[in-house]
């Protein structure tokens, strides 16, 4: 499976796929299993991308860059995953740290008796339901524009407390530089319903993601550079992809960032980055959920727990992740990474340059968060994945629109 740069004969693989996070190792199995031969070349030295996570010294599963959890939709995400690992049912609740209180995130009824008391929060439940009613989840922009000035004050104070905060420290930018989808990731829900994730399935591999990625990339059509940047082995001229110099002819699937593969030429693309730290003692926990998020006063965006978060039966310990986001820069020591494309229409103006060239490139295609410049989570990378690779299989060159 894995092979040095030395031994590696180019010409001998029917598909080049560059980076192993889930887009690749997903589109690679699929080729696989086609009987098509693949290497994917991998700059670190493990696939696995942003979903890494490992076994430390007390036998806590630990995930490296943040929690990742399974949250689906599709039937056909979910039997594709299971025919690489059991799959574990899991709750995930989210509190944010807002005026020394653990507010329930979204926010909710029990977020309004927090916050308000129970006189003041039970007058507010009234009227929310008699406007929108009960069990609904509203858009906190409708709220805000409500006739109703108790409930407009309600709206304003969340909005500035919770998505305000959150955002300029995540992305770096004031609320009304983002794209007009990212406020809709603050639903205000008319119920008691504190669950994190709306979506039918959540779910963590049992084993972990390490053991998954490598359960998806075990097959003898499969090998692996790792240790290898892509831009110190493939080029484009023209038309055309050159490996190490030489023409190649198979297919070329790219899940980097395009702005770096095209030397900048219409400018950088704006990512987020993030910085982690890792902090295991033995203790409790001082918040009422695995994920505590900080809206306001500390540098950090977001703290998990990782025994509470994958129900570790492990007593006496928390294991936790904090994540500090700043401005992707590939020249920082700590923001080196590229996370999250920062969606705003001045990006999105260039990477719809960048992807006009990419797409008159002869069997090179283009996917996942990064390539394709869009926040995707697990399922919608997966989903996009094997799209591409029925793409491929096809011999349709023509990107996703």
């Amino acid at each position: 499976m894995y092979r040095e740069k030395n031994d590696v004969r180019f010409d001998d693989y029917d598909a080049i796929v560059v980076g192993g996070g889930f887009s690749g190792v997903v589109v690679s199995r699929e080729l696989a299993e086609h009987g098509k031969r693949v290497l994917i070349i991998e700059k670190k030295s493990e696939i696995s991308g942003m979903m890494a996570d490992y076994v430390d010294e007390n036998g806590i599963i630990i995930h490296k860059y943040g929690p990742h959890v399974f949250m689906l939709n599709s039937d056909e995400v979910l039997a594709y995953l299971k025919q690489f690992c059991d799959l574990l049912p899991v709750t995930n609740y989210v509190h944010a740290f807002i005026d020394e209180k653990y507010v329930s995130i979204p926010a909710n009824f029990y977020s309004l008796d927090t916050l308000y008391g129970e006189e003041k929060s039970k007058r507010l439940q009234e009227k929310m339901i008699a406007l929108y009613g009960e069990g609904k989840e509203v858009h906190i922009l409708t709220m805000m524009s409500s006739e109703d000035a108790e409930i407009r004050e309600l709206a304003d104070n969340l909005y500035d407390k919770i998505f305000v905060g959150y955002n300029a420290k995540m992305w770096g930018l004031k609320p009304e530089e983002l794209d007009p989808s990212i406020p809709g990731r603050l639903p205000i829900r008319i119920s008691y319903n504190d669950k994190n994730c709306k979506k039918k399935y959540e779910l963590i591999p049992t084993k972990g993601y390490k053991d998954l990625f490598y359960s998806i990339v075990d097959s003898p059509n499969i090998d692996i550079l790792l240790d290898t940047k892509a831009m110190d082995v493939i080029g484009i001229e023209g038309e055309h992809v050159k490996i190490e110099g030489n023409n190649y002819s198979g297919a070329v699937i790219y899940t980097a960032p395009l702005d770096e593969l095209f030397s900048y030429e219409y400018g950088e693309l704006p990512y987020r980055a993030l910085y982690f730290e890792i902090d295991v003692f033995r203790g409790d926990r001082e918040a009422p959920s695995a994920v505590t998020t900080y809206p306001m006063n500390f540098d950090k965006v977001r703290t998990t727990d990782m025994v509470e978060l994958l129900d570790q039966k492990i007593d006496g310990y928390v294991a936790n992740v904090s994540e500090y986001p700043g401005a992707y820069n590939k020249e920082s020591k700590i923001f080196n990474v590229p996370a999250y494309p920062v969606l705003n229409e001045g990006s999105s103006a260039i990477i719809e340059r960048y992807k006009k060239k990419a797409d008159t490139i002869n069997n090179f295609y283009y996917v996942g968060r990064l390539a394709e410049f869009k926040y995707f989570d697990m399922e919608a990378s997966i989903e996009s994945a094997l799209r591409c690779s029925a793409r491929i299989l096809k011999g349709e060159t023509k990107a996703d629109v």
